[in-house]
């Protein structure tokens, strides 16, 4: 037996999906917790994704690094991972400044961003810094 869903014409879908689809909860697609600028969903299946996103103005990107300068943050996750996640570092850089990031190191906690810039640019200078970790938080 098949379901016609709406808006898909020749397409026909077995009951047992439709149905399937209709019995999802709220612990299937993730439960999100945190804040405006540090976010978690956790699956029911184990999985975890931590988001971070801020603008911040205690980095200090001096350090000479050939032609560029570095400097680093830590961020910590807003739920701790059973252990350390894989993690990517999205923005690092001075508003509409040429800058980017990279991962230093990762605990199942937080971890440590290295931000590389054209410029020197001091505390006091707001970089906008994003990343996501991708792990499990139970096994």
């Amino acid at each position: 037996m098949t379901t016609k869903v709406k808006g898909t014409e020749g397409i026909e879908f077995p009951d047992a999906t439709v149905q399937a689809s209709a019995a999802f909860t709220k612990a299937e697609f993730g439960v999100t917790t945190g804040t405006a600028t540090n976010k978690c969903v956790r699956f029911a299946d184990g999985t975890q994704i931590c988001y971070y996103r801020d603008a911040r103005a205690d980095v200090d990107v001096t350090t000479a690094y050939g032609s560029l300068f570095i400097g680093t943050c830590a961020v910590n996750f807003i739920q701790e991972f059973i252990a350390a996640p894989v993690v990517t570092c999205g923005e690092f850089s001075a508003s509409s400044q040429a800058g980017w990031g990279s991962v230093v190191s990762v605990t199942s906690s937080g971890t440590v961003l290295r931000g590389l810039d054209i410029a020197s640019r001091g505390l006091g200078t707001a970089f906008n810094i994003s990343m996501m970790a991708v792990g499990r938080w139970k096994a």
